[in-house]
């Protein structure tokens, strides 16, 4: 009887799915903000005639304010929780948005993009990385994955807003998607965003991993075994981290060092495309059907997480990274239209491996995982 009882404080229905809902739709309006600016950055060169490389640092401002004010992001979640974080960072980034459709000079560009990147980085993936973990553990990577889906969310959004800038102009544009971040995100996490899963007393995973023991083992499919072997390094796993820790190891500096690597080369193919692919000759809305083809096959994040719970971090993320740089391979060997199956190449293998890598650095990193 004390077995059955016990079981029962697993839920039939696990509200951490709903938090991966939320960080899903979250991301996908958060992140449309800074993709988006691959079909602005076309509008905005056509209207100001400013040089490619001063109209492109405005992505590199938002990029290196949104890295500056990352380990920020993370401390304000840990002390305030994201149902105060989120709301203002979406404020704060729809804000910026409504600044970017009234600019008339570079330095303004600059300015708002900053203000835009204030924002984002309170609702990005450094502010879910703080969360999710705090709701699952054996299927943290599974997750991530659709959680990350969001992302993908954004880069297919690249195709309805250029079609809006087309047809309302770029400035009207950018109100729409500023309306958009605050309408959206602003009641959604504050209303049903949660920290942690021992705030609603619940258990990491939906899972009661104490209740009757052998019985409850062998419900949930000896997935604690599994979850055993895939730690490498115990005392790793039982270390308690705090950020003056973990700057003392090789880890730490890999990952971060890493981060930086890969974030620079993947915003910069996202920044130039577009602007490639129009210059090849192909039509504005054909360069952004094909940015959007990207995204929506990036959606196979969720399947990136969860292949990365199965057979480690490490394997996933190397068959996503050479794939990715085949993608880059054919991008950079397209210089004019005769061979526009090299762009359904490029979009195919680019939005599958982007999309099964993303989930995987943050599955690694999340609290200092110790599993590969």
């Amino acid at each position: 009887m004390n077995e059955l009882v016990k079981r029962r404080k697993s839920p039939l229905f696990f509200y951490g799915w709903i938090i991966v809902a939320i960080s899903l739709v979250t991301m996908a309006i958060a992140y449309a903000t800074r993709y988006s600016f691959s079909v602005f950055y076309v509008a905005i060169l056509d209207e100001f005639g400013w040089l490619r490389a001063e109209t492109a640092l405005a992505f590199s401002v938002n990029m290196i304010i949104y890295a500056a004010l990352s380990p920020v992001a993370g401390t304000l979640i840990d002390r305030f929780g994201p149902r105060i974080v989120f709301p203002i960072g979406a404020t704060i980034c729809g804000l910026g948005m409504l600044g970017l459709s009234s600019l008339n000079s570079i330095l303004q560009l600059y300015f708002y993009s900053g203000i835009v990147a204030t924002g984002l980085v309170c609702m990005g993936y450094i502010a879910h990385s703080c969360i999710l973990p705090h709701w699952f553990s054996l299927k943290l990577g599974t997750a991530l994955g659709f959680a990350v889906v969001g992302t993908a969310v954004a880069n297919i959004s690249t195709m309805p807003i250029q079609y809006l800038i087309e047809n309302i102009g770029w400035r009207q544009a950018y109100v729409v998607l500023g309306i958009i971040v605050v309408a959206v995100i602003v009641p959604i996490t504050a209303f049903f965003q949660r920290h942690r899963a021992q705030d609603m007393g619940l258990p990491l995973d939906g899972v009661n991993r104490t209740a009757g023991k052998p019985d409850a083992s062998t419900a949930i499919n000896g997935q604690e075994d599994l979850e055993d072997q895939r730690i490498v390094d115990k005392n790793w796993a039982s270390t308690d981290w705090t950020l003056a820790r973990a700057a003392r190891t090789a880890k730490f500096w890999y990952f971060s060092i890493q981060s930086f690597i890969v974030g620079i080369a993947y915003n910069i193919i996202l920044v130039h495309t577009v602007r490639h692919i129009v210059d090849v000759g192909y039509s504005k809305i054909f360069a952004a059907s094909i940015f959007a083809i990207v995204g929506s096959l990036g959606l196979v994040s969720a399947l990136g997480g969860a292949i990365s719970d199965r057979i480690g971090r490490e394997w996933t993320y190397t068959l996503g990274a050479i794939g990715m740089c085949m993608a880059v391979f054919v991008l950079m060997s397209i210089n004019d239209t005769s061979y526009p199956w090299m762009l359904y190449l490029f979009a195919v293998l680019f939005g599958v491996c982007q999309g099964i890598d993303r989930p995987i650095t943050m599955a690694a990193k999340a609290n200092g995982s110790p599993y590969t």
